[in-house]
This record gives C-alpha cells, sequence and structure tokens, in this order.
C-alpha cells in the first residue's frame, strides 16, 4: 500500500488494518484528487471497497470471486475485471467500465442525475440501472441484459442474446447492432433501432407519446412476424407489398406475416412507427 497527498508521499492517512479489513481516514482537510491511496491485491481475492464522501474507486487488472464498490459523491472507474460476481454501486458519483468485464452477474447502479459508461461486457446476467443519468454501452454480450432508468436516455451498441429495457417515466433509445430478443417499454420517448436479427417474441411499447425508427438490413429476409399499431405507421415498400393494413382502424394497424418461430409487436398509440431497410450491416 502506498500513500499520497498532492503527488507526494504522505503522512495524511489513518490507517487501520486487520486481517481483513483496511480503513483509511483521510486526515487533510483540503483533500483533493491528488490525495491517493494505491493498494495492491492478491490474486483470487475477494475485494470489497466503500469510500465516503467525495472519494472515488479505480478498480483495474484483477481476478477474484467478487469485486464490490459502494461509493457517496464519488466516482467509479473499472476496467479489465474477471470474477464471478461484479456489484458497483453510486448515489452521486458516475461509474465507467474499460477493457472487458466478464463474469457471471454484473449489476451497476448509480441514483440521481449519475450515469453509467461501459465498454466491453461479458456477463450471463447484467444489470444496469439509473434514476436520472444516461447509460451508454459500447458491447454486450450477455446471456440477459436488464437495463432501467426512470427518465434517463439509453445508448446501446453491439447488444446481443436476450434483452429488457424499462424506461419508467420519459428517456429515449438509440440502439445499434442489435441481434436478439428485445423487449423494451417505455413511458414516454422515442426509440431508434438498427437490428441485424429479432428473435423469439421481440415488442416495444410506448405507453403514451413517442416514437418507434426501425432499420434492418436484407429486411425480406431478417424481418420476423410482425404487429405493428401506431397513430402513423410507415412500412418499407417492400415489406409494403407483402403484409397488409387493417381497414378502418384507429390507430392503424399492420400485419407482416411469415412461416417463422420469431415475432415482432410494436405499439405507439399516440405517436408514430417507420420500419426501413437499410443497406448498413452495422452503425457506427
Amino acid at each position: 500500500m502506498t500513500l499520497y497527498s498532492e503527488g507526494n508521499d504522505a503522512s495524511d492517512f489513518q490507517v487501520k488494518q486487520t486481517s481483513k479489513r483496511l480503513e483509511l481516514l483521510n486526515k487533510n482537510t483540503s483533500s483533493d484528487r491528488n490525495d491517493v491511496c494505491v493498494i495492491q491485491v492478491p490474486y483470487k481475492l475477494n475485494v470489497q471497497v466503500t469510500t465516503t464522501d467525495s472519494a472515488s474507486v479505480h478498480l483495474a487488472k484483477l481476478e477474484g470471486p467478487e469485486f464490490v464498490v459502494k461509493t457517496q459523491k464519488g466516482n467509479v472507474n473499472i476496467a479489465d475485471l474477471k470474477a464471478d460476481n461484479i456489484k458497483v454501486e453510486c448515489t452521486e458519483g458516475d461509474i465507467e467500465t474499460g477493457g472487458r468485464l466478464q463474469a457471471s452477474n454484473i449489476e451497476l447502479k448509480t441514483s440521481l442525475n449519475s450515469g453509467i459508461k461501459c465498454h466491453n461486457i461479458m456477463a450471463n446476467s447484467f444489470i444496469v440501472t439509473t434514476h436520472a443519468g444516461p447509460i451508454a454501452v459500447k458491447s454486450c454480450y450477455g446471456d440477459k441484459s436488464h437495463f432501467t432508468t426512470l427518465m434517463g436516455n439509453i445508448r446501446l451498441d453491439h447488444l446481443h442474446r436476450s434483452v429488457i429495457i424499462d424506461v419508467i417515466k420519459q428517456g429515449n433509445l438509440y440502439i445499434t447492432g442489435f441481434c436478439g430478443n428485445l423487449q423494451a417499454s417505455l413511458k414516454s420517448g422515442d426509440v431508434f433501432m438498427h437490428a441485424s436479427q429479432l428473435t423469439d417474441k421481440s415488442s416495444i411499447f410506448i405507453h403514451e407519446k413517442g416514437k418507434v425508427e426501425l432499420l434492418m438490413p436484407d429486411i425480406i429476409n431478417n424481418l420476423p412476424a410482425t404487429n405493428l399499431i401506431a397513430e402513423k405507421i410507415t412500412v418499407d415498400d417492400k415489406i409494403l407489398k407483402l403484409g397488409r393494413f387493417m381497414d378502418d382502424s384507429h390507430p392503424k394497424r399492420f400485419r407482416f406475416e411469415r412461416d417463422s418461430h420469431s415475432e415482432l409487436h410494436i405499439v405507439c398509440n399516440n405517436g408514430t412507427i417507420e420500419l426501413k431497410e437499410t443497406n448498413l450491416p452495422f452503425i457506427v
């Protein structure tokens, strides 16, 4: 363990240590980000870190059964971790991940306006929750992923397998490079999705006002059996010729049928739905 204050070796920390617990108190009343404690831990060890006030945590290049981090106003940066369980919770700070996180279960949670930004996630279960902060994920290969926000925006790139999304009050959803099963529920907000393949029974529901724009490459071969319900519906000509609008229905209803085990349901009673083909296999 090495302690630094303003970039220099320091004795401004009060240290209490037992066989399994290390407690640090910074006695510097004008502490800042230059007051740092660097700790090296053995391989394959459970690590639990809890900070108070504005103290932040950086955890990187570790492998062990479990990593648990909790902060109050401090930010958390974790990178290149491999574990059975990873759990991070911030009251006011942001969470950012770098490199690859690989675990059976990963749970990230922030409160207030704090956001969560992830790079590469590999997990059996991936759970992300914010209050009003944004959620951004660059790549996620998870068997089951669940993203929840009260009123934050969500951006998800290169998302795979089974995904549940809940926007409880208001927020926009932006998804690219999706392949798998999606269940998205928004009280209010807009949805943009670029999907290469939709499996099982996928659905997007906007309960109040919003817009859904769905782009698919090679739409005739990739689009599953589809039901659309909205105030206004625009469908790519290739699908329009093969599907049908329900006569005199309000809101409008469009149905595209095919022999497939997969289905897509989009409901936006007080908004619009656009279903279009794209020649882009993915969007950067």
